[in-house]
């Protein structure tokens, strides 16, 4: 029988592509994304949820220009530019290609420390022969709620293992620009830093998570830094707090209207190498474990992790 969450997690998604962007281009890339949200999450739940999302919005922004120091650290004491070994991955067809063989950051000198690396995976239950297995997502898919005409809705949870002790920050972004804080949260039972080669599963263990209502394009964003961003928990611990009708009795069509996001929010994802990769000790509703794949995210140098993914909620 098929474990369900009262959880309504109303997002997530994989890379559409990494690039190298000085602090200029981050600025722009998180302006972009404001101007994505901001307008929309206003519109549906006024200025003092603007005022919290923007603070979010900063304190990213602030990781990202870590990420780009410590890139321009590694150069300068190598005396040469750092490698790049961008990878990408296909949005509008699901596929990924991957650069870069051992994902241990930079060719292009030594660093102090190893480079952040870590797997990350959005996954779906799919019945296979008659048992429920653990499906990897790919960005741009459509996944359904249990409110339209495809029965009981698809099944979600995350899973994540990092190759160091690390801090790890997982939120989503709906359509509506309702933001939830999901790693650290009351859903996964976990806090920071995380461990090292531990698999973490948001919701944990035969607990998976079902879609709300609020259909749109969904987002989640993952950071990985090597210190604690005290700035971006006190920042999300305004969203742990508050509450949205997800009743499933509700007739979609006499909702209020909202606005909606229509596209895909990328965030320049901070990494520069990508391989493919498997996380093990993933749970199905029914307890059993699974290896699933995915891949291996590692920053350069001394530099930061963002990742993002995305899906269709219909």
């Amino acid at each position: 029988m098929r474990s369900r969450s009262a959880l309504a997690l109303s997002c997530l998604a994989l890379a559409a592509c990494a690039s190298t962007l000085g602090p200029a281009l981050l600025d722009g890339a998180f302006s972009a994304i404001k101007k994505t949200f901001l307008g929309v999450a206003t519109e549906n739940y006024g200025d003092g949820y603007r005022e919290d999302f923007d603070k979010v919005l900063s304190a990213l922004t602030d990781v990202a220009k870590d990420r780009v120091q410590g890139q321009a650290e590694e150069e300068t004491s190598s005396g040469e530019p750092a490698a790049d070994t961008s990878a990408s991955s296909s949005a509008s067809s699901g596929s990924e290609s991957t650069a870069g063989s051992s994902g241990s950051g930079s060719a292009g000198g030594a660093s102090a420390e190893p480079a952040l690396a870590l797997e990350f995976a959005l996954l779906k239950e799919v019945v296979v022969d008659g048992r429920s297995v653990p499906t990897p997502v790919a960005d741009g898919e459509t996944i359904y709620d249990r409110f339209g005409a495809n029965g009981e809705g698809d099944n979600l949870k995350l899973s994540f293992r990092a190759a160091g002790e690390c801090w790890v920050y997982v939120l989503s972004i709906d359509s509506t620009g309702w933001m939830r804080p999901l790693f650290p949260s009351s859903y996964s039972g976990e806090t920071n830093p995380v461990k090292p080669h531990t698999t973490y599963e948001v919701p944990p263990g035969n607990v998976w998570a079902t879609l709300d209502s609020y259909r749109g394009v969904e987002h989640v964003y993952l950071v990985a830094s090597r210190t604690q961003r005290t700035e971006l928990e006190a920042a999300l611990t305004q969203f742990a707090a508050r509450v949205r009708d997800v009743d499933s009795r509700r007739v979609l069509e006499s909702r209020p209207k909202v606005e909606l996001v229509a596209d895909a929010a990328r965030l320049s994802r901070g990494w520069d190498t990508a391989r493919p990769s498997r996380i093990e000790g993933v749970t199905n509703s029914s307890g059993a474990s699974f290896a699933v794949d995915t891949q291996l995210f590692a920053a350069r140098g001394a530099g930061e992790l963002v990742l993002t993914r995305w899906f269709k909620h219909e």
